[in-house]
């Protein structure tokens, strides 16, 4: 299945699938959506629910997406759950803002999903690499205890 007919399969799905799963937005991310995909790659989709599930009606509704989508597009797929609070910044921007919408129920909440993701991650580029600088050199310090 080539890359248009992965996104023509995807948007399809999604149209039909949004009311029985509750999805308000759906995204084709990562190397299928920008165009260089390997034949061994995967699938990755984010989804967006119309309001917040418990853990186990999202577990289960992103595990049965996965299930449907594999059996159709015939590869491994990947299911992001994108949560109203943008919690992962840099995976959630890389989905909403570098991928491609498949399925939006709402142009509007759309375009203030984008705004946000956006913003966050101009939030995450100024705070976020002090922080993993931290981290690294934190890592790279417990690896020198451990050496000797």
């Amino acid at each position: 299945m080539n890359r248009e007919e992965a996104i023509s399969t995807l948007k399809a799905y999604f149209q039909n699938k949004a009311d029985a799963y509750d999805i308000d937005t759906a995204f084709l991310y990562g190397s299928l959506a920008c165009g260089y995909p390997k034949i061994e790659s995967d699938v990755d989709v984010a989804v967006l629910f119309i309001h917040e599930m418990s853990e186990e009606k999202t577990f289960s509704s992103m595990n049965t997406i996965s299930l449907e989508l594999i059996d159709i597009l015939k590869r491994e797929v990947n299911v992001l759950y994108i949560d109203k609070d943008l919690s992962r910044p840099m995976l959630h921007y890389n989905a909403i803002v570098k991928g491609m919408p498949v399925f939006m129920r709402d142009f509007t909440r759309y375009v203030d999903l984008r705004l946000k993701a956006i913003s966050q991650m101009e939030d995450f580029s100024i705070f976020g690499t002090k922080w993993q600088s931290d981290v690294v050199r934190k890592r790279l310090e417990g690896l020198d205890r451990a050496r000797v």
